[in-house]
């Protein structure tokens, strides 16, 4: 089926340069604190002094994901920082298996961020619908009531589970107006 733009009007193109731009990171450091520290240098060369509102962190099984966090957060202690691993890693300029990839997203261009954690113990809608309330409440508003032009979904999912199909028509009854994209994580499956 052919998919159409839901906002064809509004540009999805960053700055080309500069402080409002998003950055980009890679590393291919095996110990995992060595991975922030050079994904932590390479985002803030590219984001020329803006403290990130977001910093999405894609890594192999094979860190330590938790130190790698740690170190992300107490490095960009302002932002949301999130994760997950990865069956390989890659930017625009750069790819492998075994490493960390990272996107920072810039205050002036991402005002908010917030994140949580669906718990599908009790049922995978039940664990949608909690999370979008808790969402809800640290936005300010239901996700369903969020303008689509200034809100956007971002799902880091679990593909060992291979519920993606499921967990996206569950966010599509919670937030029918709002565009997620993500990524279904794996563990170097590749």
């Amino acid at each position: 089926m052919r998919t159409h733009p839901t906002n064809p009007g509004i540009s999805l193109r960053p700055p080309t340069s500069g402080a409002g731009r998003p950055a980009s990171a890679h590393s291919r450091a095996k110990d995992s604190r060595a991975a922030a520290a050079e994904i932590i240098s390479q985002s803030d060369r590219q984001l020329h002094g803006a403290a990130p509102t977001a910093v999405f962190v894609f890594l192999s099984a094979a860190h330590d994901g938790r130190t790698l966090i740690a170190a992300l957060r107490e490095g960009y202690a302002q932002a949301q920082v999130v994760g997950c691993t990865t069956a390989g890693e890659f930017v625009e300029r750069d790819g492998s298996v075994g490493g960390v990839a990272a996107m920072a997203l810039p205050s002036s261009t991402t005002r908010a961020a917030y994140g949580v954690v669906a718990q599908l113990e009790r049922g995978l809608e039940a664990g949608i619908r909690d999370a979008a309330k808790r969402l809800g409440r640290m936005a300010g508003a239901e996700l369903s009531t969020l303008d689509p032009t200034r809100w956007v979904g971002i799902l880091l999912a679990d593909g060992m589970g291979m519920k993606e199909e499921e967990i996206n028509d569950a966010l599509g009854m919670v937030a029918p107006r709002l565009i997620f994209v993500g990524d279904s994580a794996g563990d170097d499956l590749a």
